[in-house]
């Protein structure tokens, strides 16, 4: 099909109706001006909880900039456990969250995954889930993120903190001072000294 004319106003003789011919409505005719293109990936599930064990498998769905369904190539996984190619997760034995990672083309999404085990404390039925947050905070808005997000939810004894982060150091001699240093702050804070290698 053939697009002859498109943003622009027509007078009454130009307009030709034919077995051939036709009239598109303004967005039909801008999806054979813009050619389809990913926009958009989203991963499901989203937060799930499971027990040790127990099997997960993650899909991941792709959307063109119309918001239709567009054909996504092979989607690579990773996870802070056991994920195979096809997005099949195994949750192990240890209880947390855990960060799996769905990347298609350009497009990275992200899910979690809590493995609870029977000392868990689990939601009373009825109970609505507890609102949970992940993502990176810059560090020049630490100081806002406690204060318009956490402060809220200081009182409540449910509330659960979990730290993450890396930073690069050059330098044997330095990674090992540097590693020295944030083992005797997390020492005085009476958090665990376990800094991964």
């Amino acid at each position: 099909m053939a697009l002859l004319k498109f943003g622009e106003s027509l007078p009454e003789t130009d307009v030709e109706i034919a077995e051939d011919v036709f009239i598109l409505r303004a967005p039909d005719a801008q999806k054979l001006v813009e050619p389809l293109r990913l926009a958009r990936v989203a991963v499901k599930p989203v937060s799930v909880q499971v027990k040790p064990g127990e099997v997960v498998t993650f899909s991941a769905a792709g959307e063109d900039q119309y918001g239709e369904p567009f054909p996504l190539s092979d989607v690579e996984w990773t996870a802070g456990g056991t994920i195979d190619a096809t997005g099949r997760f195994v949750a192990g034995p240890e209880a947390g969250f855990f960060l799996v990672h769905g990347v298609a083309g350009t497009f990275d999404v992200t899910t979690d995954v809590r493995i609870v085990t029977k000392t868990d404390v689990l939601p009373e039925p009825g109970m609505e889930p507890p609102i949970r947050w992940r993502g990176a905070v810059p560090p020049q808005k630490w100081m806002n993120f406690y204060t318009k997000v956490l402060t809220r939810f200081a009182s409540n004894p449910e509330l659960k903190l979990e730290g993450f982060f890396q930073v690069p150091v050059a330098g044997a001699e330095q990674r090992k001072a540097k590693t020295d240093e944030t083992k005797t702050a997390l020492r005085e804070l009476g958090l665990s000294e376990d800094i991964e290698s």
